[in-house]
Formats: structure tokens, C-alpha cells, sequence
């Protein structure tokens, strides 16, 4: 399908994330209280980024409450989130979620697209 438009997204929170910082490299230079997975979400068109959040230090639980405007012209199948955690050697995947473009598609109330 062709995505053509201004694209409105909102990053609100992730939930229950995994923890990839405990007894990592992280932990052995920095002695810190908490050593939790430090997240943040970017959304891909293939292979075009549309958007990369701030990274939230220490949570598993991360609120991110950030809003992207993005111009898109692409023949795609949906867009992938990937949530990662922001590491010093190597970022590392902790999830991803991909949303079908039909489900990206409203109708008006004259039921024209």
C-alpha cells in the first residue's frame, strides 16, 4: 500500500520491559543503585527511519509521552516500532511491534480516505 501524507504519532509508554543492564558491562564500570534497562522506541518505514524518542535512564516502566510529525511518501506494508536499550558498547533490541498501514487508514464521516 502507498503511504502518502503527514503522519501524526504518538509515543506514549511501554510497559513490563525486560531488564538487559543487570550484571552488564554498564554495571561494572558504573556502581549505581539501580541497573535497569535504559529504553527508547524508534519507528522504521523499511528502511527509513521516521522517528527516535529520548532514551528514559533506569525503567522498566518508561514514560515517554513524545509526538512526531512525519511527511511520508512509501510503498510499505506498516510501520515497525523497535524499542531498544541504549547500552555504552551496543544498543540491544528489547521488543518490536509492527502496525499493518490498513490499520494507519481512517475514514471520515462522507466515508471518503
Amino acid at each position: 500500500a502507498i503511504l502518502w501524507g503527514l503522519l501524526h504519532i504518538k509515543i506514549v509508554r511501554c510497559k513490563n520491559l525486560r531488564n538487559l543492564d543487570k550484571l552488564g558491562l554498564k554495571s561494572l564500570i558504573v556502581k549505581r543503585k539501580k541497573d535497569l534497562s535504559d529504553p527508547y522506541v524508534t519507528a522504521w518505514l523499511e528502511d527509513y527511519r521516521l522517528l527516535k524518542t529520548r532514551f528514559v535512564d533506569d525503567d522498566l516502566d518508561p514514560v515517554f509521552d513524545e509526538e512526531f510529525y512525519c511527511p511520508v511518501a512509501h510503498v510499505t506494508e506498516g510501520i515497525k516500532f523497535k524499542v531498544k536499550d541504549k547500552d555504552v558498547v551496543k544498543d540491544e533490541s528489547l521488543g518490536t511491534y509492527f502496525l499493518p498501514v490498513q490499520e494507519l487508514i481512517q475514514m471520515n464521516e462522507d466515508g471518503d480516505l
